[in-house]
């Protein structure tokens, strides 16, 4: 193919995925470079102009893959420089490539240039989801030492306690995500301090004690860095109707499942409800089950009847009613170092710390239980009764021992998981409300952890930390919309 024939095949939208223009691409840099960077400097300038009119151009979108995959450095001024536009704007240009992708490109085109990119990060007027883009870039950019791990972690502070208080975006909670994704352990407390001031969306990545877990997870795929394989990278996106096959229809009974509408004509975002009407984001709904909504509405019908059916039939064959519940399955290691760079949780906390901890996640941590298991809530709860009292005994024997007199002390040396203000809380309610049949030790436990939260004052717990517990005890009022009552 000739550079004309090329940028003709990629200048407007089609549902053909182009994948011979893609590969002639990649074989023509220094021909194509120009023409792509006029490409984004054309959105920047005529973004209106081009909404106005309909224009199904699409070069500007293959361009900022293909100057990422050719390491174009003149390409990061401009993509910055667009982000700054609006909302609507930048759906109507990149939709999920916002999200699903742009920090990548950043990261790749990456000029040297730290003031632009922080410009846009701190800048409260700029789309909130733009702003994160800049952020999870610069992330990025420090992963493989573009900037030291020194310079991120005094940059993100001076972003936590300078200009986030004030933020009413959900850039506190993007920037917690990008600590976690990069496995930024030194900056665990300044996390806490975003919890605690109730600065952090739960709905992207759960409570404290989830983002304790997820920060030292090396298990989950970590985001590649580079847009190395444009082809690779784009040809699976659900714009592309004729790249998509059908999947063949398992042998599997037909439930009955109710029919959501279905939103065909714009793609389905991660952050946006989900379709399927549970209340929740996409990402955090269907999408984490391989559900997709961004197909042809009759055939994606079928497929939603499908899906829903073999993910029941695959969880009740995972389940075993007769084994009990593995309370320790996300629970951070604690293996020594291994020396390639992965760091434990008992680089960070003292084996006195994890040792108390550990029956308190055992009582307390949240997880996801399909409704059909058979559940026996009051021997759970005895459960959670004796891990507490546990704890609690180690509890009172460090307070004693370092003279520690309140729980913020205490947290201030001990704490991993949860406060421990608020687990004495739910543990005392727990004995009250089986007063009549735990045993007789349990209940001179009791007047002990009451004592305790008399005389050792209230630590400053947000009233979501408290709301999150409402389902353990039925005592603890508040909201909680990520979480069902099957959910422990």
């Amino acid at each position: 193919m000739t550079t004309q024939e090329i940028l003709a095949a990629l200048t407007n939208y089609s549902s053909k995925f182009p994948r011979a223009a893609l590969s002639e691409a990649s074989q023509h840099i220094e021909e194509l470079v120009p023409f792509f960077l006029d490409a984004l400097d054309n959105i920047c300038d005529n973004a209106d102009k081009l909404i106005e009119e309909k224009s199904p151009y699409d070069l500007h979108f293959y361009a900022m893959y293909l100057l990422s995959q050719f390491r174009e450095k003149k390409a990061f001024p401009k993509l910055v420089r667009f982000l700054k536009k609006d909302e609507s704007t930048l759906d109507y240009f990149l939709g999920d490539a916002l999200t699903s992708g742009y920090d990548r490109c950043l990261s790749s085109t990456y000029d040297g240039n730290l003031d632009i990119l922080k410009e846009l990060i701190e800048g409260e007027s700029f789309n909130e989801y733009a702003r994160g883009a800049a952020l999870d870039a610069y992330g990025l950019i420090a992963r493989n030492g573009r900037i030291t791990r020194e310079e991120i972690i005094n940059y993100f502070r001076s972003l936590i306690y300078d200009r986030l208080p004030n933020d009413t975006s959900m850039l506190p909670t993007m920037v917690s995500s990008c600590i976690m994704d990069e496995h930024l352990f030194e900056l665990i407390p300044d996390v806490k301090y975003l919890y605690d001031n109730d600065l952090i969306d739960s709905s992207f990545h759960g409570e404290y004690d989830d983002f304790i877990d997820y920060i030292f997870d090396y298990s989950r795929h970590a985001k590649e860095e580079y847009i190395d394989d444009v082809i690779k990278e784009l040809q699976h996106w659900a714009k592309y109707d004729e790249e998509r096959k059908p999947r063949p229809k398992p042998p599997v009974k037909q439930l009955p499942v109710k029919q959501p509408t279905i939103e065909t004509k714009k793609k389905i975002g991660r952050n946006d409800p989900c379709p399927c009407g549970s209340g929740k984001k996409y990402k955090k709904c269907c999408l984490s089950l391989g559900i997709s909504f961004n197909s042809k509405a009759e055939d994606k019908k079928d497929e939603l009847v499908e899906d829903s059916n073999s993910i029941m039939d695959f969880l009740r064959g995972s389940y075993d009613e007769t084994k009990p519940y593995d309370l320790m399955k996300n629970y951070p290691s604690r293996e020594p170092p291994s020396g390639d760079g992965k760091r434990t949780i008992t680089e960070f906390y003292s084996g006195k710390a994890i040792e108390i901890d550990i029956p308190v996640y055992k009582a307390l941590c949240h997880r996801e239980i399909p409704m059909f298991v058979k559940r026996d809530t009051l021997k759970e709860d005895l459960e959670r009764i004796d891990f507490l009292l546990k704890a609690f005994t180690m509890f009172t024997q460090i307070c004693e021992d370092e003279n520690l007199k309140t729980f913020t002390a205490f947290d201030s040396k001990y704490m991993v998981h949860y406060e421990s203000g608020l687990w004495v809380s739910v543990l005392s309610q727990l004995l009250e409300k089986y007063v009549d049949i735990i045993p007789a030790q349990a209940l001179a436990a009791r007047k002990a952890v009451d004592a305790a939260l008399t005389y050792m004052g209230s630590a400053r717990i947000p009233p979501k930390r408290v709301s999150f517990f409402k389902g353990l005890t039925g005592y603890l009022d508040g909201e909680d919309d990520d979480y069902d009552d099957d959910d422990f």
